[in-house]
């Protein structure tokens, strides 16, 4: 009877056991849930508030610390999303959406090193994983070894042959390995009072090195029955993962409609948020020399790029300032997209030639497409109308028209 009564009370004890482990994952569920439908609806804070109350009840559920690591990294938080999703880790080695997870924080805050490490660690207690395979040749795409990232990618593709992203990957290494680029662009704008049309037209050569892409344009312009030529170099030099500058130095000999001379720079910053933020000059000289002060800020928004860029300029009355506004929409990658813009002041978009001088103020509308072909041909279509006051005439509408082709070797 003891025996049967010992028994018997087990059982109970299991069976409490159970009913609790069952309420408890099933109250563990329904927080997941509340914390994603707040989440992605645009309370955030709320659904890291509601798991952090979760974590400090239930330090083990390691469920909701990878949501929590989720949810921080959607946003912009990474060190402390690194910090959960580690933990994750720490005790469950073989979680696969924790390490997916993670290394997708490792990329957004450009650490592609660290994310190459845990997606080789995550290939080889998973191999049938193409997830992580498909990280590897990402991490090794952005730290510049693009020849073991396109091996990779065909070792994906020979598995997966249809792996859409997988194609385009290797798409775009194939054209990494096209150092060389040649373009032409023609520009021609007119006026609603027919004052002469401004034609300029340019061939551009550039070439892929180690640290950026530098080039060098050849530009011809005629107006005023003057023609004038303008020579320039450029680069875009990477002096760190985040980090680049613009850098811009070129001179007209004939001095015409173009500056004697012109220099610019500036440095490009990868900031918190998915933010890009910039601060740089501009250099000319015209009858006199003068200096634009320049600075930019945007963010992505998924496939979309807002931002807004000032330019300074300072004379006897003081600061003058110019804005300009942008939003972009990306398609596959950086080079094709459609966009517009609009600017506002005496120089709301880059100063080249005397067509952008003798502006008192302007409202600018501009449109632009920019799309690949092949992956060799690379073509950009501008469109815009600019209504404008200028020494002596008020109101004056100018039409611009654009368009480029460029071809990678």
């Amino acid at each position: 009877m003891n025996l049967r009564r010992t028994l018997d009370r087990l059982w109970r004890a299991f069976l409490l056991l159970g009913a609790c482990a069952v309420a408890w994952g099933a109250d563990s569920g329904s927080i997941l849930v509340q914390a994603r439908n707040l989440a992605t609806s645009g309370k955030r804070p709320q659904a890291i508030a509601l798991l952090e109350q979760q974590l400090r009840e239930h330090p083990r559920d390691i469920d909701s610390r990878l949501m929590y690591g989720i949810i921080l990294s959607w946003d912009g938080r990474y060190e402390e999303a690194r910090r959960a999703l580690d933990a994750v880790l720490e005790t469950s080695p073989d979680y696969t959406d924790a390490r997916e997870a993670l290394i997708r924080v490792e990329m957004w805050s450009d650490h592609p090193d660290r994310a190459e490490t845990l997606a080789r660690e995550g290939q080889s207690r998973d191999p049938g994983n193409v997830n992580f395979l498909l990280a590897r040749v990402k991490a090794l795409r952005d730290l510049k070894q693009d020849k073991d990232a396109l091996e990779l990618a065909n070792n994906l593709l020979e598995l997966e042959p249809g792996n859409r992203e997988a194609l385009h990957l290797r798409e775009q290494l194939m054209e990494g390995k096209r150092k060389w680029d040649a373009g032409v662009d023609h520009f021609y704008s007119w006026f609603s009072d027919d004052g002469s049309g401004w034609r300029e037209s340019s061939v551009i050569f550039k070439r892929m090195f180690s640290i950026g892409r530098v080039g060098v344009r050849f530009t011809q312009a005629s107006r005023f029955g003057f023609n004038s030529q303008l020579v320039e170099m450029e680069a875009y030099p990477r002096l760190r993962p985040g980090t680049y500058l613009f850098l811009n130095g070129g001179f007209s000999p004939d001095r015409q409609l173009y500056p004697a001379y012109r220099f610019a720079g500036e440095v490009f910053q990868n900031l918190p948020l998915s933010m890009e933020g910039s601060f740089g000059f501009r250099r000319f000289r015209f009858n006199a020399p003068f200096t634009l002060y320049t600075g930019s800020l945007g963010r992505y928004f998924g496939n979309y790029l807002i931002s807004c860029r000032t330019f300074l300029s300072r004379d006897e009355l003081g600061w003058s300032p110019s804005l300009q506004y942008s939003v972009r929409r990306y398609f596959d990658d950086h080079e094709k997209y459609i966009g517009f813009r609009y600017g506002r002041g005496a120089s709301p978009f880059e100063v080249r030639s005397t067509n952008e001088i003798g502006v008192l103020q302007s409202n600018t509308f501009i449109a632009e497409f920019s799309g690949k072909l092949s992956g060799r041909w690379l073509y950009n279509f501008t469109g815009g109308i600019s209504v404008q006051d200028r020494y002596g005439r008020k109101g004056v509408r100018q039409y611009i028209l654009d368009g480029s082709l460029d071809y990678r070797f």
